[in-house]
Order: C-alpha cells, then sequence, then structure tokens
C-alpha cells in the first residue's frame, strides 16, 4: 500500500501488492467510541437485570428506546466508515473524492502517455532527419569528387592535357567552389555528431524521466484500485457482520422473553454477537489504517508536480543547448558559401 517507484517496475508491482493483512501485522489504532457497541445494552444479560420483569420494563421504557437509538446510531457509523474524510469525519466525501481523482488520474495517465510517445517519435524523426543530411553531405562529397570530369573544357576539347599545366580561370574556379562546398559536408558531419549526442542524451536521460513520472502515475491508480477493491471486500463483510450482529440481536431479546429460554442458546447467540463486534473492529482497525496510508501516499504523490518541472526545464534546456551549436556551425557554413563565385 505504498507509492515507490523503482527502475524495476515489474517487481515493484509485486511488492505493492501484499496482502493487508500482512502489511499492517502489529500496527494498533485506537478507534474510536463512534464504531464501538456497547455490548451490554445489546443483549441485557442477567448480570445486568436481575428479573424478567424489570428486563421488560427497561425495554419498554425510554432507557430502551435509548439504546436502540444509540444502537442504530452506531450501525450507521460503522457502515458510513470509508465515507468519512480522514481529516474530518463529520464529511462523508472520501470516497466520492477517490472516484472523482482516479477518473482525473486515468485522463492524466492517459495524456501523459501520449506525450511520452510523441517525443520518442519525435527523436526518431529527428534522427532520420540527421541521417537524411549526413547522406546529403555524403552525395555532395562524391560530387565534389567527380565535378572536375565535366566541368573543364579539356576534357572535350584537349583531353590529353598535361596535368601540371597551370589552371584556367574556370578551373580555379570550381577549385574554389570545391573547397567551399566542402564546408558544406562538413556542417552535415557536424551536424549528425552533434544530433547523435542530442538523441543519446535524450533518450536515456530526458525520455527516462519522462517514463519515470508516468510510472509514478501508474502507481498512484494501482493504489487506488488497491483500495476500491478492499473496499468492497470490507464493505460487505461489515454489512453480513451488522446483519448477524442485529439478527441475534432480535433473536436474543425473543427467547429471553420465554420462560423456557435454554440457557446454551443465549450463550450462543451472546458469543455470536460479541465475536462479530470483534471482527468488525479488526475490519474497521484496517480501515482507518488503509485510509490514513491512501492519504499519506497521495501527500506524497503531490510532490511528483515538481518531477514535470523538472523534466520541460532539462529537456529544453538539452534542446537549446543542441540547437545553438547546430546553429553555430550553419551560421559558419552560410559566411563560408558567400564567397562562392558565382559568374
Amino acid at each position: 500500500m505504498f507509492l515507490t517507484v523503482p527502475n524495476d517496475f515489474t517487481n515493484w508491482k509485486k511488492i505493492a501488492n501484499i496482502d493487508t493483512s500482512d502489511e499492517f501485522e502489529g500496527v494498533k489504532v485506537r478507534i474510536p467510541t463512534r464504531f464501538r457497541l456497547t455490548l451490554d445494552k445489546l443483549y441485557l444479560n442477567d448480570e445486568a437485570h436481575e428479573s424478567q420483569e424489570e428486563y421488560e420494563e427497561d425495554r419498554a421504557g425510554a432507557v430502551a428506546n435509548e439504546h436502540a437509538i444509540n444502537l442504530q446510531t452506531t450501525f450507521k457509523n460503522i457502515e458510513h466508515v470509508w465515507d468519512e474524510n480522514p481529516t474530518n469525519y463529520h464529511n462523508k466525501d472520501f470516497m466520492d473524492n477517490i472516484s472523482l481523482i482516479t477518473i482525473n488520474l486515468g485522463k492524466i495517465h492517459e495524456i501523459w502517455t501520449k506525450l511520452c510517445i510523441l517525443v520518442e517519435r519525435a527523436e526518431r524523426r529527428e534522427h532520420a532527419l540527421a541521417l537524411d543530411k549526413a547522406k546529403f553531405g555524403d552525395f555532395l562529397g562524391i560530387f565534389i569528387k567527380h565535378n572536375h570530369t565535366v566541368y573543364d573544357l579539356n576534357n572535350l576539347a584537349n583531353p590529353k592535357i598535361i596535368k601540371h599545366q597551370r589552371p584556367n580561370e574556370e578551373q580555379q574556379n570550381l577549385g574554389i567552389i570545391n573547397n567551399i562546398l566542402l564546408s558544406v559536408t562538413n556542417l552535415t558531419k557536424k551536424s549528425k555528431e552533434l544530433k547523435d549526442e542530442e538523441l543519446k542524451i535524450i533518450g536515456s536521460d530526458i525520455l527516462e524521466s519522462f517514463k519515470n513520472y508516468q510510472d509514478y502515475i501508474t502507481s498512484l491508480h494501482f493504489l487506488f484500485d488497491r483500495f476500491k477493491e478492499y473496499h468492497q471486500i470490507s464493505s460487505r463483510d461489515v454489512s453480513f457482520l451488522l446483519s448477524r450482529i442485529d439478527k441475534s440481536n432480535a433473536r436474543l431479546l425473543q427467547i429471553k422473553s420465554k420462560s423456557d429460554v435454554k440457557g446454551s442458546d443465549v450463550d450462543r447467540l451472546i458469543t455470536n454477537i460479541q465475536m462479530s463486534h470483534d471482527e468488525i473492529l479488526k475490519i474497521i482497525t484496517r480501515i482507518i489504517l488503509i485510509k490514513k496510508c491512501v492519504m499519506n501516499e497521495y501527500k506524497m504523490f503531490q510532490t511528483t508536480k515538481y518531477l514535470v518541472s523538472e523534466i520541460l526545464q532539462d529537456f529544453f534546456t538539452k534542446r537549446v543547448k543542441y540547437s545553438d551549436l547546430q546553429h553555430e556551425a550553419l551560421v559558419k557554413c552560410f559566411h563560408d558559401l558567400q564567397d562562392l563565385p558565382l559568374k
């Protein structure tokens, strides 16, 4: 019942599903009096009343009515133990709040999952674009290597010209063009190296941070799932136990009004009431602990909003850094290209 997200998320899911009987073993809590039944007033045994006549008088009087009202009030308090807000038990909105948070948490999880996918997809596209730019540089290098076989009149008019002959103006211009075009190939190589470095950091650190935050959302969702699952089970058990107490108490009052009542029947019903009451107190103890734990975990989860700040800040810091480096290389290449001979 805790919100811990290690790197090994699969094993965490196993740890997070510890049975509550083990999770809260040995932990004690003071149960408020509003959840406690006054058993001696429930079954009005012989130690509390010396005679059947006195029992009948009490049962018919105002005291009996008060006991009945208190009994129903306690039953109602127990039935609404899940709804009580841990910070103010007069507010019965806790389960409604859990349901609303669960719905909104699902929306946040869906949105963040799409963000993770988009970041990863964008990085793959930029990597593909960097590869295309690198290929552009490679092909441009091949063009530079072979363009002299076309851009020289001697190739057609005098192909056997002596190689060490002083180059003419056109040949010199071609050499200048090729040398400057080499800065473009250098730019594409540099751009590819910077993009590889950027993608390595974003893919390993930034994207991992995106997914870690996603794990926190998932873990809280699992926590609420376990919470609601135990809520259903315990509510069913409490309802059954309260019904058994009510029926046993009614049966006890019924048989004690008879003259031929058996002591063993009375003892059996009293034992049933006591055992049911003790079991209810155990369940209520666990409910209180679980609600307190969920509140603490939800309080811990509030700090994860600062992870969003760190993730986006780090993400764009890295993007700006490498964008600046890319821009510097691009500007240098641009200035080199201004020296290209045009005519």
